[in-house]
């Protein structure tokens, strides 16, 4: 009976189940419509381009994505504040965070823009290194993809900053209909651009970056047309919404400093494992489109769960500003439960997925058993991974943004790192000459093959940083209100 009473703490009332699928369902959707806009492309120009062709945008999409997420760690900084004022009910705040998160996704977007324009052939090549044969085509292709979709970070800057504003006023259906647009409009000038017709010639890889551009041109449009229009809470002139004071602006920033650096360190070490791949087996693109492909079809799944940690920081965010530390636990303790249980069900979704692939991907079997693969490790890591998102959400919700450094950081560099260095770098013949890890992968019922190998490794690093994930939600000093010292 009182291990009953015990897990009734981790089992939420009606009113917290209806808060939280009114606050998150509309982020998913939209967090799920945009990871669709991700990889319509991917999946479009696979049937163009096959593997070469899909793994050269994977290679363009990397550096995107990479800068996208410094962008949003700024971005989801400010919306920690804008949910804890909203709770508060400081409103005239809102505005002055609002202008801080424009100049600080602006500037991240106009320096990721530069650089993706200037650079964008060493970029692709830091990845492929040689000249000649298939890395060739997938340099050629990489160059010219990201040679113009560098112009959407400009508009993916107000995007974000517009979008984490919103969804902490509890106004989440605004960026849901903008993901929307994006998505039909991408798929729409995709098929246009891609193939050609009505006029169009098929342009292929330049085609679909077009496609990409537009599509964001059009989802930046929806969310300002609401800001102009109906004049939400953190609506104002430019004047008010650039008052913000220097202090202010230091105390934003110094927070989101380490979530920022963090983020950097994460994604420097999705960079690193990315070129791993494309190293494993230099002129193969087969590598590279099996794990980015993979790696996309779980983000697909993931975002659903990704939606419900949003919505935590946002619940648990409002209830700190307002000084209700107590009932902020509680909802914390709640939103564990719902996601574990949720991880565990997407991870039988992501099994079933698998299927699909042979549909929605040009590739030939040995590709798809590789995917496949790839496919089932991501399942069965996905509920820890899920979890360390998860309380990451929950932490940062009280503006503790060091729990990255240890949830996630500290595990990669501390033990993956020097992990995938040795079997990589060091002692490559090691799996090549040890029957007992062939013999092992094989009654796992994976392809015998090094690439399955090392991403083995990658998938049991999620292990342990759940390990470390519970450490830090029972130990860390989270559940603070952060509007005070400001």
């Amino acid at each position: 009976m009182e291990r009953l009473r015990g897990l009734r703490r981790y089992i939420g009332t009606r009113a917290f189940y209806r808060e939280m699928l009114t606050v998150s369902m509309p982020i998913a959707l939209q967090q799920f419509v945009t990871s669709l806009v991700n990889s319509l492309d991917t999946v479009m120009i696979a049937n163009w381009g096959g593997s070469n062709a899909t793994a050269a945008i994977s290679l363009a999409n990397r550096y995107f994505t990479t800068f996208n997420m410094l962008m949003m760690a700024l971005a989801v900084t400010c919306s920690v504040y804008i949910a804890q004022y909203y709770g508060a009910k400081q409103y005239h705040r809102l505005k002055q965070i609002f202008g801080i998160n424009l100049v600080l996704t602006g500037v991240l977007a106009l320096l990721a823009f530069t650089i993706g324009l200037a650079f964008q052939d060493p970029i692709i090549g830091f990845f492929t290194g040689a000249e000649a044969g298939t890395d060739f085509i997938v340099r050629e292709y990489g160059a010219q993809y990201l040679g113009l979709v560098a112009f959407s970070f400009l508009p993916q800057a107000v995007t974000n900053a517009l979008t984490f504003t919103y969804r902490p006023l509890r106004q989440t259906k605004i960026p849901l209909y903008s993901a929307i647009t994006a998505a039909v409009t991408n798929a729409l000038f995709n098929w246009w651009f891609i193939y050609g017709g009505l006029g169009i010639p098929a342009m292929g890889i330049q085609g679909a970056a077009y496609a990409t551009i537009i599509s964001r041109l059009f989802e930046m449009g929806v969310l300002l047309i609401y800001f102009f229009v109906k004049k939400p809470l953190f609506y104002g002139k430019i004047r008010e919404i650039f008052s913000f004071t220097g202090t202010m602006f230091r105390d934003v920033f110094t927070r989101g400093r380490p979530l920022l650096v963090s983020q950097a360190l994460t994604q420097t070490m999705a960079i690193f494992m990315l070129f791993v791949f494309a190293r494993i087996e230099v002129g193969n693109a087969t590598n590279v489109a099996a794990f980015t492909v993979s790696t996309q079809l779980v983000d697909i799944v993931v975002v659903f769960i990704g939606g419900m940690g949003t919505a935590a920081s946002v619940m648990i965010g409002s209830r700190l500003g307002a000084n209700q530390l107590e009932e902020a636990k509680q909802n914390a303790r709640y939103q564990v439960t719902y996601v574990i249980l949720f991880s565990i069900l997407a991870s039988i979704v992501l099994v079933l997925l698998i299927p699909l692939t042979e549909i929605a991907f040009n590739f030939d079997p040995s590709e798809y058993e590789l995917l496949s693969a790839l496919m089932i490790l991501h399942a069965l890591s996905f509920p820890f991974m899920v979890y360390s998102l998860n309380i990451i959400f929950i932490t940062r919700a009280g503006g503790y943004n060091r729990a990255p450094y240890y949830i996630t950081n500290l595990v990669y560099y501390g033990i993956k790192l020097p992990i995938i260095i040795f079997f990589v770098y060091l002692m490559p013949s090691l799996f090549a000459e040890s029957a007992g890890l062939h013999q092992g992968l094989s009654a796992l019922g994976l392809p015998p093959t090094f690439m399955v190998f090392v991403f083995l490794i990658d998938r049991m690093m999620e292990v342990l940083r759940a390990i470390v994930a519970y450490y830090v939600y029972t130990r860390a000093d989270w559940c603070r209100n952060i509007v005070k010292l400001t």
